[in-house]
């Protein structure tokens, strides 16, 4: 069998003088009744003139799939929509030069099975942006599993970006299946510095930019970009443009921490957005906190506490909050200090301490 060309259709059949393997460049898979499976030719990637962010992992995972892969190589993106995923992703497929075979649309069955693992492809790359959206059901996930593992006579490269976590398990600490894993959070200050520098006209409008990050509670490239440019277009601060667009604030799941005697114990994840009124936190654990032997008079409640040769008086309220499992902050009430992808929560009339640190996705290690 050959590669075929018909207009911007590539496809497989018995015929002479054709390709012997599928050239570079960009392909959509597709699929017709009567046809089959086939490629469609599409235009090149074409990247910004300049991107923004560390690249360079781009040369470990070249280098792994020209001297370490004797199959196939699996490549993970993850984190939220328009965080760059894509853009590394297509600057990867460029500096790899090698055909790129693009998944937009949920195929399964012997037959897409039969088409991937054609020897025609020749190594290619196959591309599945927001793969999680595409095979949104594990059962048609597991089907490129035995394509992954190596089962084939295939050389390939699986490039998967994903915007939540909602991988099936058997595609995760199974480095023969997807061996690198990338995970994009929010901005970091000095690159969303360098977009002001580059992009932002007045220049006096550079604060009220991070203020719009704090209230959205999110830092994408996506996001900064269409914000400057509001702003320039209209001379506005961020603020003032934010208040008019298709935006709310993005809920988070913190890592939740009790500071207590000077030291941190972890509980229970937690949600927080700008804006939250209440925030629950529950504890994991009691142990830390000091034994109350309870004196109830009229109305207050007398705490012993073991190491403290004093008795205090607390109202009952105060004794729940500092002993028990579930504790529930008015925020408007609490101070709220943010450093980078942390929050410190001080509740000043219960004395109560919590830091809440951004959670990351569950399949990102933390070396």
């Amino acid at each position: 069998m050959s590669v075929i060309q018909n207009g911007t259709k590539y496809s497989f059949a018995n015929i002479t003088d054709t390709f012997t393997t599928l050239p570079k460049g960009n392909y959509l898979l597709k699929f017709d009744p009567r046809e089959g499976y086939f490629l469609e030719k599409k235009d090149d990637f074409i990247l910004p003139k300049k991107i923004y962010g560390d690249q360079s992992i781009i040369n470990r995972w070249l280098t792994s799939w020209k001297t370490n892969s004797s199959k196939n190589l699996g490549i993970l993106l993850a984190g939220v929509k328009g965080s760059g995923k894509t853009i590394t992703a297509q600057k990867f497929c460029m500096e790899s030069e090698l055909p790129v075979v693009i998944i937009n649309e949920l195929y399964h069955g012997s037959d897409f099975v039969d088409f991937i693992t054609s020897p025609k492809l020749g190594e290619c790359i196959v591309f599945l942006d927001e793969f999680e959206k595409i095979y949104s059901k594990q059962e048609f996930q597991h089907e490129l599993l035995s394509i992954m593992d190596g089962n084939y006579a295939t050389k390939l490269i699986f490039l998967l970006t994903v915007n939540e976590d909602k991988l099936n398990d058997y595609l995760v600490n199974r480095l023969n299946r997807i061996k690198y894993c990338k995970t994009y959070y929010d901005l970091d200050a000095d690159t969303i510095n360098s977009v002001i520098d580059d992009m932002l006209i007045n220049k006096d409008h550079t604060q009220s930019i991070h203020s719009f990050f704090e209230k959205v509670n999110l830092k994408t490239f996506d996001l900064l970009v269409n914000l400057i440019k509001e702003m320039n277009l209209f001379n506005e601060d961020a603020l003032v443009c934010g208040s008019h667009l298709n935006l709310k604030p993005h809920t988070k799941i913190y890592e939740t921490y009790e500071i207590f005697g000077g030291k941190e114990y972890l509980c229970y994840s937690s949600n927080f957005f700008p804006g939250l009124e209440y925030l629950e936190i529950e504890r994991k654990s009691l142990e830390y906190l000091p034994e109350n032997k309870k004196r109830y008079t009229n109305e207050t409640v007398a705490v012993e506490i073991e190491d403290d040769p004093l008795d205090y008086y607390a109202s009952e309220d105060e004794i729940n909050a500092t002993r028990t499992w579930s504790v529930r902050l008015n925020v408007a009430d609490c101070e709220v200090e943010r450093t980078g992808n942390m929050i410190l929560i001080k509740d000043p009339s219960s004395g109560l301490q919590f830091r809440l640190r951004e959670q990351k996705y569950n399949f990102s290690l933390v070396f």
